[in-house]
């Protein structure tokens, strides 16, 4: 499960449903293409690693920065809904 927030706003709570087997042989094989489909959009930048997902945009004004990230995140709700 992972959220985000700033300093006033509660922005979003989602829970991962789909999970990659550590400790195998296959599991860097397997995180590989398990983020392969991972939702991107042109305003924001994605950094994956094996437990943390960063989610980052870069605009002159923090109201733009705050949409993009939370419309990101609203497209990674809808992914995990399916």
């Amino acid at each position: 499960m992972f959220q985000s927030s700033n300093k006033q706003n509660y922005i979003a709570n989602i829970t991962n449903k789909r999970r990659v087997p550590q400790g195998s042989k296959i599991s860097p094989l397997l995180f590989n293409l398990y983020v392969s489909d991972f939702p991107t959009t042109n305003n924001t930048e994605v950094s994956l690693n094996a437990n943390v997902c960063a989610i980052y945009s870069r605009f002159k004004d923090v109201e733009t920065i705050t949409k993009n990230v939370q419309d990101h995140l609203n497209i990674i709700q809808k992914r995990e809904e399916k």
